[in-house]
């Protein structure tokens, strides 16, 4: 094995470690930015069923980024550049036609946070609402 094969090995268990919460994506990089660190990632590119109809379809009809914030990783912001796929319904009777591919439990529609860290704010402002102002 090569060195640089090595080294390439180490970084993605590093990234699978650090960014666990991120286990459903393939992460394809992570780079070290002026005002935090960007994750770039892709879906797996397995089959996804239809909301509508349930049939499994691969046919890409098209693909959007998405950039949900993460948990801060050493006091820097995280963001998560997730390129998502809108796929063809393989019923020709579907009203949807297509549809954007989910990613459970990490990135939400509409979101603009992971899961995670959606669930940690929740926390902090539960915790500051049960306090008095000290004022």
């Amino acid at each position: 094995m090569t060195s640089i094969v090595k080294i390439m090995l180490l970084v993605n268990s590093f990234a699978s470690m650090a960014f666990s919460g991120l286990s459903a994506l393939v992460i394809e990089s992570v780079e070290a930015e002026c005002d935090g660190i960007v994750v770039r990632a892709r879906t797996s590119g397995l089959p996804v069923g239809c909301p509508d109809r349930g049939r499994s379809t691969a046919q890409v009809h098209g693909c959007h980024v998405r950039r949900p914030a993460e948990v801060p990783v050493d006091a820097r912001s995280v963001v998560i550049e997730v390129r998502i796929r809108r796929l063809a319904c393989a019923s020709m009777v579907c009203p949807r036609r297509t549809f954007r591919e989910q990613v459970p439990g990490l990135i939400e529609r509409y979101q603009r946070r992971t899961s995670r860290l959606t669930a940690q704010v929740r926390v902090l402002v539960k915790e500051a609402a049960g306090r008095r102002c000290g004022c």
